[in-house]
Parts: structure tokens; sequence; C-alpha cells
């Protein structure tokens, strides 16, 4: 049986700090006509609505790697189980609510707390685990 993938983006809550941009302010000669990401990971994120968990997680790495010429695996189940009561709590992960994760937290390596889960899951995972793991993010995070 092969695997459905979707593509839904969910939108992330208005904040009055938002920036609101326009397409003419944008000078279309500053934007290069290639750009190339060497040695880019690509992860499979199978079946979960993990793709802002993934993505982040590999930002992450990628800082990581750069300021450290380390490579290290980051934690997607992290990102994704780190939320707050007031935060949307279904499947998927607004971006702003993962970037928030790694502001006011950062992420710890795939090897602290690895897997892809569901939202349910991740967030047992992380709230279990969570003063452990806090211990943790400052030797892994690009911080």
């Amino acid at each position: 049986m092969a695997l459905q993938y979707g593509f839904g983006a969910i939108k992330s809550s208005k904040d009055i700090r938002d920036y609101k941009l326009k397409t003419e302010l944008i000078d279309l000669k500053s934007i290069p006509e290639e750009f190339r990401l060497n040695n880019l990971v690509v992860k499979n994120q199978r079946d979960k609505n993990t793709c802002v968990a993934f993505s982040l997680s590999e930002i992450v790495a990628y800082h990581h790697k750069k300021d450290t010429g380390v490579d290290v695996n980051f934690s997607t189940d992290f990102i994704y189980g780190c939320r707050k009561d007031f935060d949307y709590m279904g499947e998927g992960l607004p971006i702003r609510c993962g970037l928030n994760t790694l502001k006011n937290y950062g992420d710890v390596r795939y090897s602290d707390l690895s897997g892809n889960s569901y939202v349910y899951e991740a967030v047992e995972k992380v709230n279990n685990n969570f003063s452990k793991l806090k211990e943790k993010i400052g030797r892994a995070s690009c911080r």
C-alpha cells in the first residue's frame, strides 16, 4: 500500500509584531537567478504532519555544523512535542510555534529524543523528560 502525502500548512496565529510586506518593496534585481544549498539532507517524514519540525531541525543542524564543524542530527520530536497548553495541539505544527520552541529552548540531539511521532506521543515524550532534555540543550544547539 502506497503512503498518502498531503500538503496542508497550518496558518500561524496573528501577532501584532508581524510585518506587513508589500511586493513593490522588493528589488527583484537583488534576487539571484540561482541558489544552491550543498550537502542538503532531505528527511522523509512519512505519513506524519511533522514537516515544520523536520525543516527546523535541519536548519539547526546546518547552523551547528557551520559554527562547530560537527555534523549532528537534531530531534524533530522535541520541536514537534514542545508545546504549551495554549499552543495548537492538533496534528501538524504552525511555523511560529516551532520557531518559538527554538527561540526559547533550542533543540536536542536526535540521540537524546528520537522518533517521528504523532503529536500526542511527542508531547508526552517531551513533557515526561523535559528537565533531563533541558540540561542537554546547551551542548547541542547553535544558540
